[in-house]
C-alpha cells in the first residue's frame, strides 16, 4: 500500500509539471500585443529653439505629427507629419529633419511643412505606434484624442473624432516661447511716449519713443538707461548710455542729442559712452527704462520733469 501511494504522488507530480510546461508554451490570444509595454507619454519639446528636438517615453513610433494650434488633427493645420511603415522613428527627433525610413506626409492631408516654428504660437505634438497609425491614417480631417477609458481597443472612430488608447498615443499642446515676454508697459513723463516691443524674430528688445513735449522739436535724445524695479534705482543698473563729447578739453556727457529711435536695448550707439554694459533682461522681473535729451538736468526724474520720460514693464 505504501509503494502504491508513493507511485501515485510521483505520477501526479509529473502530470502537474507537464501541465505547467504546456501552459507556458501555448499562445494566449486574449492578451493584446502591447500587454506589458510602457505606454507613450511625457513628450518633451526642447526649450529655446525654433527647430526643437522632440523626445518622449514609451519606445519608438510609426508617426510623429505637429499641428498649428491646440488640436491634433489630420488636416490643413499640420505643419509636419513624418510616418514610417513600422515603429522605426527613434527619439530624439529634430523638427523639420525627416528621420531615416520615414516620409513627410503633411501635404497629403492638406497641411504645409514648415521650416521652423514661430514665436508665441501654440503647437500640438503627437505620436502614434504602428498598430494605431495604420487605422488612423485613413481618417483625414478627424481630430485625434487620447481616451484613458479605452482598455481593450486601440482605436475607436466616432463621427469626426478618433479616440486612441494611451498605450499607443500621446500628445502635447504648448506655446512656443523662445524669447522673453514683455507686459504691462506703463508710460510717464513730459518728454515723450516710450514703447517697448516684445521680441518676435530675435532676442533683442526694441525700444522706440515719440516726442510729445511741446517745445521740443528734435526727436533724438542724449541719454537712455534701464534699471531693475518699478522705480529708478541707481543701485540696480541694467544698461546706461550717454552722449559723449569733448568741450574745452573736458569730456561732457548727455549734452548732445545723438540717440535715434528705434533701438535695441544694449546696442552700440555712436558718439555715446556706455556706463553699464547690458547683460540681458531676465524673466519674472520689473524694469524701469528712461530717456532724456540735452536740455534735461540729468538729476530730476519726476513725472513733471522737463526733457525726461520713463516707462515701466515686467517680463515673463
Amino acid at each position: 500500500m505504501r509503494i502504491l501511494c508513493q507511485r501515485s504522488r510521483w505520477v501526479e507530480a509529473v502530470l502537474f509539471a507537464v501541465l505547467l510546461l504546456t501552459m507556458s508554451c501555448s499562445d494566449d490570444n486574449t492578451i493584446a500585443r502591447y500587454e506589458g509595454e510602457r505606454e507613450l507619454s511625457d513628450i518633451v519639446v526642447e526649450n529655446g529653439s525654433f527647430v526643437p528636438k522632440i523626445t518622449w517615453v514609451g519606445g519608438y513610433v510609426a508617426a510623429l505629427g505637429v499641428n498649428h494650434g491646440t488640436v491634433a488633427r489630420l488636416d490643413s493645420t499640420l505643419i509636419w507629419l513624418v510616418a514610417s511603415d513600422d515603429d522605426d522613428i527613434q527619439f530624439p527627433v529634430q523638427f523639420g529633419d525627416t528621420p531615416a525610413d520615414a516620409q513627410d506626409l503633411a501635404q497629403q492631408y492638406g497641411g504645409q511643412s514648415a521650416d521652423r516654428l514661430e514665436e508665441d504660437n501654440a503647437y500640438t505634438f503627437w505620436l502614434l505606434k504602428k498598430e494605431a497609425w495604420s487605422q488612423v491614417a485613413p481618417n483625414a480631417g478627424k481630430t485625434l484624442k487620447e481616451d484613458p477609458t479605452l482598455t481593450s481597443a486601440l482605436v475607436v472612430v466616432q463621427s469626426d473624432t478618433v479616440f486612441l488608447n494611451a498605450r499607443i498615443h500621446a500628445q502635447l499642446s504648448q506655446l512656443l516661447n523662445v524669447f522673453i515676454n514683455i507686459a504691462d508697459v506703463r508710460v510717464f513723463g513730459r518728454l515723450g511716449a516710450i514703447a517697448v516691443a516684445e521680441p518676435q524674430t530675435s532676442p533683442e528688445v526694441v525700444v522706440s519713443w515719440q516726442i510729445t513735449q511741446a517745445d521740443v522739436v528734435d526727436s533724438q535724445i542724449s541719454a537712455i538707461g534701464v534699471t531693475e524695479g518699478q522705480q529708478f534705482d541707481p543701485n540696480s543698473p541694467v544698461w546706461e548710455a550717454w552722449s559723449e563729447e569733448t568741450v574745452g578739453g573736458v569730456p561732457a556727457y548727455g549734452k548732445k542729442n545723438v540717440i535715434a529711435s528705434p533701438l535695441a536695448i544694449g546696442q552700440t550707439i555712436p558718439e555715446t559712452r556706455v556706463f553699464t554694459e547690458f547683460g540681458g533682461l531676465e524673466r519674472g522681473k520689473n524694469y524701469y527704462i528712461w530717456i532724456g535729451n540735452r536740455d534735461w538736468d540729468g538729476v530730476s526724474r519726476l513725472r513733471s520733469t522737463s526733457f525726461y520720460a520713463f516707462a515701466t514693464f515686467r517680463t515673463f
